[in-house]
């Protein structure tokens, strides 16, 4: 029954995708592109990726029109939320924040204090919106075709 429900080849095809954009880019741009990390909390940064790591592949190992997947994408959504709150993620451009949506960053360049901020929370609530549409409708679509179809018998 296990074999039914595990969907193998999205799970490792998750693993892979998460764990390049989770850990592997993030520290090759933070050790040889950007030695400094003037900007850039690592820690905060490996953390985030282990999650994104952890929550990708676990959306990945169920196939799509079963309950787990869905509550996992659902659990996604929220990860997002974080993601999008907390920032230094892919999602972000590993760029801190400090609220939802707003990217803050802040430093001194020759000795002048500069602060920048942005707010894009309009922007995300779409993104989410869109990613938690997507799900229901991969957990919806394979249950209404099975309704269409008449002549088989499961």
């Amino acid at each position: 029954m296990t074999n039914l429900l595990i969907n193998y080849k999205t799970l490792f095809r998750n693993l892979i995708i998460s764990g390049i954009f989770g850990l592997l880019l993030p520290y090759i741009a933070l050790t040889f592109l950007i030695p400094s990390n003037s900007v850039f909390d690592l820690a905060l940064i490996t953390t985030n990726g282990i999650i994104f790591i952890l929550a990708y592949t676990a959306l990945g190992m169920f196939h799509k029109n079963t309950f787990y997947r869905f509550l996992i994408g659902m659990g996604y959504v929220v990860l997002l939320i974080y993601f999008y709150s907390v920032g230094n993620n892919i999602f972000t451009f590993f760029l801190p924040h400090t609220g939802f949506g707003y990217l803050f960053v802040s430093g001194t360049v020759f000795g002048i204090p500069i602060t920048v901020g942005y707010n894009y929370a309009w922007v995300v609530v779409v993104i989410i919106i869109l990613t938690g549409l997507n799900i229901l409708r991969k957990f919806i679509k394979p249950l209404k075709e099975k309704q269409e179809k008449p002549g088989k018998t499961e």
